[in-house]
């Protein structure tokens, strides 16, 4: 179960602060972020299975990230191609205007999180209804599962805003420290593996996780660890923004 987080307008510093995990079939091929070029210049992770990403962001501070609710339905669009016109589309504004002419039952179900600085929102797509679902997202520390955001019956949700809202005001180095121990959790109700934030199972589990920093405009930091954050650490890679 994937795992976006949000401090949205808490931080004295950065307004917009991401923090996410990927959880995916262990044996799907991905690549690591990459420049995808175009305008906006956007930095992307790569499903290698179909050509769509899962997570991305651009120079001018949007990003997009995807959590799906349950697996693909056969004959049905890939999910990741959402986000990559969300990231195309490079505004709230503009990947709001994107999705209200998707039939979203194109598509297995999804939940998509995006935004920059001044506007962030999240889309549902489901199958009983071609119309795709926009709402505005409020400031706080905000958390999407592969379920509605902050859906108080996810276990996850909880754990994960307990272990970054008193860190959410720290300064950003500090801040992302504490992001990547969140981001490695375990704790699970029950001892389910796939209910934690850092989930291992033996064919599926946390494949990548991706922390950014986002201001007016700009995107200023883009972090990726190619693995469970548990053992993988980050590398910056916001260089690759500029092409």
């Amino acid at each position: 179960m994937c795992t976006v987080a949000l401090i949205h307008g808490l931080h004295p510093e950065v307004p917009l602060i991401v923090a996410a995990n990927r959880d995916e079939l262990l044996a799907r091929p991905w690549g690591p972020p990459t420049w995808v070029g175009g305008d906006p210049s956007i930095v992307a992770g790569i499903d290698l299975e179909k050509g769509g990403t899962w997570m991305g962001a651009t120079r001018r501070g949007f990003f997009a990230a995807l959590t799906n609710v349950h697996a693909p339905q056969p004959g049905k669009r890939s999910r990741g191609d959402i986000v990559v016109a969300a990231l195309r589309a490079g505004s709230a504004a503009g990947a709001s205007s994107m999705l209200e002419g998707l039939d979203a039952r194109d598509f297995s179900p999804f939940n998509l999180l995006y935004g920059e600085a001044g506007a962030v929102r999240v889309a549902y797509g489901r199958q009983d209804d071609a119309r795709v679902a926009i709402d505005d997202v409020a400031r706080g520390v905000r958390v999407l599962p592969n379920g509605p955001l902050d859906a108080p019956e996810i276990a996850k949700v909880a754990r994960m805003r307990s272990l970054i809202e008193p860190h959410a005001a720290r300064p950003l180095t500090e801040l992302r420290a504490e992001l990547a121990r969140a981001l490695a959790d375990h704790e699970a109700p029950g001892n389910d593996a796939l209910h934690a934030i850092c989930v291992h199972l033996p064919q599926y589990g946390t494949s990548s996780s991706t922390i950014l920093a986002l201001t007016e405009g700009r995107t200023l930091g883009y972090w990726f660890a190619a693995g469970p954050p548990c053992r993988a650490g980050f590398e910056e890679v916001t260089g690759l923004l500029r092409g």
